[in-house]
């Protein structure tokens, strides 16, 4: 997985590197060939891999598909969303595990939220030695209690589920969307939209969990 998103990681920079100095020619000529190299390496089996790797439980491998689910997807690419649309209409699997994990980074945020008001009051104290440490001893158990891993469950990895949701859907493609927001197969429905609304809505409630 990573020889191969580095393979098409060499032509988006490639891609990104021109500008308009460079002319309108070689920029689409370098356009081209990013498509061409994701949709080769898309065509060859790897974007319904990476759809199947989602619901792993080696959370390594997971990490290692969506960088590669990313990297064929970037500029928009409409063939990878459709070969990955295919994979995910007769698989639920993929979903359930995007659903599973953005709920548990919506968790972490919420202890790390309520971390975050108590060194606010330790502050506001001044009486206190209080600790650097992102995560305190309480909230630490409380995490370890709850199955989470700080690493792995941190709100901040949430962002490369996101951005992989992102270019799932660019372009207005109504047909991902749909399928994101409702499995017409599946025995329970999972609304990973209304997920990600409600999870970015809380994180933006908490402007210092932003900054």
């Amino acid at each position: 997985l990573r020889i191969l998103t580095a393979i098409v990681t060499r032509a988006i920079v490639a891609y990104d590197k021109l500008n308009e100095e460079a002319g309108q020619k070689a920029v689409t000529r370098a356009r081209q060939e990013m498509i061409a190299v994701q949709d080769t390496i898309a065509q060859s089996g790897a974007a319904a891999l990476c759809v199947k790797l989602l619901s792993s439980k080696r959370d390594a491998i997971v990490c290692s598909a969506m960088e590669l689910a990313i990297c064929m997807l970037e500029g928009g690419n409409v063939r990878v969303q459709q070969l990955m649309y295919q994979e995910l209409l007769h698989s639920s699997l993929a979903i359930e595990a995007i659903h599973t994990r953005l709920q548990r980074a919506k968790t972490m945020h919420k202890l790390q939220s309520k971390q975050l008001r108590t060194r606010a009051k330790q502050r506001r104290s001044a009486s206190m030695i209080r600790s650097q440490s992102t995560i305190s001893p309480d909230d630490d158990i409380l995490i370890k209690k709850s199955g989470l891993d700080y690493l792995h469950d941190n709100p901040v990895q949430a962002a490369r589920v996101y951005r992989m949701l992102q270019l799932f859907c660019e372009g207005h493609n109504s047909s991902m969307q749909n399928i994101l927001r409702q499995q017409q197969t599946a025995k329970n429905n999972i609304d990973i939209i209304s997920m990600s609304m409600s999870h970015l809505t809380q994180l933006c409630k908490n402007e210092e969990r932003l900054t």
